[in-house]
């Protein structure tokens, strides 16, 4: 969606998501700090918190296909987590 985000970034979480639907296996945890990385990354390149879950929505569609409602939630709790961490309260 955005070009915003580092493209090595955005591979390694697409890799990770592959590689986590082939698996059949539910969502590992391997998962989590892709997802983090690539929230961090977002949120340091200028994506909204509303544009970084919007992305993460479309990609986790576009590579978990049947699974998406098992990857979703958990897939956007960490994004949700990454995009904010290290950041002060206001």
């Amino acid at each position: 969606m955005s070009d915003d985000v580092p493209t090595a970034a955005r591979a390694r979480l697409l890799t990770a998501l592959s590689a986590a639907r082939e698996a059949r296996r539910g969502v590992p945890e391997t998962l989590e700090p892709e997802v983090r990385s690539f929230a961090r990354l977002s949120r340091e390149h200028g994506l909204s918190i509303s544009e970084l879950l919007i992305e993460v929505k479309e990609l986790v569609r576009a590579h978990v296909g049947a699974d998406e409602p098992l990857f979703t939630p958990k897939v956007v709790g960490w994004a949700v987590a990454g995009y904010f961490a290290g950041t002060a309260r206001s």
